[in-house]
C-alpha cells in the first residue's frame, strides 16, 4: 500500500511537470508568433 501511494505521487509529479512544460512551450510559441507577425506586418 505504501509503495503504491509513493508510485501515485511520482506519477502526479510527472504529470504536473509535463503539463507545466506544455504551458511554457505554448506560451513561447505564442510570443514568437506575435513577434514574427509584427516583423511581417512591419516590413
Amino acid at each position: 500500500m505504501r509503495k503504491y501511494k509513493k508510485f501515485i505521487s511520482y506519477v502526479l509529479l510527472a504529470l504536473s511537470i509535463i503539463l507545466l512544460a506544455i504551458i511554457v512551450i505554448f506560451t513561447i510559441i505564442t510570443i514568437f508568433d506575435m513577434i514574427i507577425m509584427k516583423i511581417y506586418i512591419g516590413q
